[in-house]
């Protein structure tokens, strides 16, 4: 069961025309004792540039002031024109948080604010907030 999700048609994706500071970012309300996986849907354009080595993080947190959990993408450094989820190799999941929780909402997003460099022609498909069983 998908709890949120942000879908573009293709003339809608969020595309990266050219920046040097990549935050791609959400939030949504959790249930108690769920555990919780997400995911984005990219993919590059022919054109794209400035990727190769740059360190793009899935980070998301409970809460304000909750502690950040992340993981690097590996896979962007050879991301396909085509549409594929990340990450691919394992999931990146959010553990059950309890009933008495007082902020219950989860933030997430994609980063890649330390390297500096131009980089461009990333599309954002879909970012994907999902119940796990």
């Amino acid at each position: 069961m998908v709890v949120e999700t942000w879908l573009f048609s293709e003339q809608e994706a969020a595309e990266l025309i050219q920046v040097s500071w990549l935050e791609v970012t959400g939030s949504v309300k959790l249930e108690p004792l769920t555990r919780y996986e997400i995911s984005f849907k990219l993919s590059f354009r022919r054109d794209s540039f400035g990727w190769s080595g740059a360190p793009i993080f899935l980070m998301a947190k409970v809460g304000k002031k909750g502690k950040y959990k992340w993981k690097r993408l590996k896979e962007l450094d050879n991301l396909p024109k085509d549409p594929i989820m990340v990450p691919t190799d394992d999931s990146f999941t959010i553990e059950p948080i309890l009933s008495n929780e007082p902020d219950k909402r989860l933030y997430f997003g994609l980063y890649e604010v330390w390297s500096g460099k131009w980089k461009g022609g990333l599309k954002v498909h879909e970012a994907i907030v999902r119940k796990l069983g």
